[in-house]
C-alpha cells in the first residue's frame, strides 16, 4: 500500500466525520434553536480551514486532486487483490 492510501484510509474517516458533525450543528443552531452566535461562526470558519487543508494534504502527499479522493477511497474499500 502507497503512503497516498495509507493517508487516505486513515485521514478521510476523520474528515468526513468532522464535517458531519459541522453540518449538524449548524442544522441544529439555524433551525431548532434559531440561534447562530460567534462561536457558531468560529466552528463553521475552522470548519472552512479543515476543507483547505485536506485538499493541501491531498494534493502534496497523495498527489491526486479532492475531486479523485471518493473514487480513491472506493477501489481501497473494495479492491480485493
Amino acid at each position: 500500500m502507497s503512503a497516498g492510501s495509507k493517508l487516505l484510509t486513515k485521514s478521510v474517516p476523520l474528515y468526513v466525520t468532522a464535517t458531519t458533525i459541522i453540518l449538524l450543528r449548524c442544522y441544529v443552531r439555524i433551525r431548532i434553536v434559531k440561534s447562530f452566535g460567534k462561536d457558531d461562526w468560529a466552528m463553521l470558519g475552522a470548519g472552512v480551514c479543515i476543507v483547505v487543508t485536506q485538499e493541501a494534504l491531498y494534493e502534496s502527499q497523495a498527489n491526486m486532486p479532492i475531486t479523485a479522493v471518493c473514487d480513491g477511497m472506493l477501489r481501497l474499500l473494495y479492491d480485493t487483490d
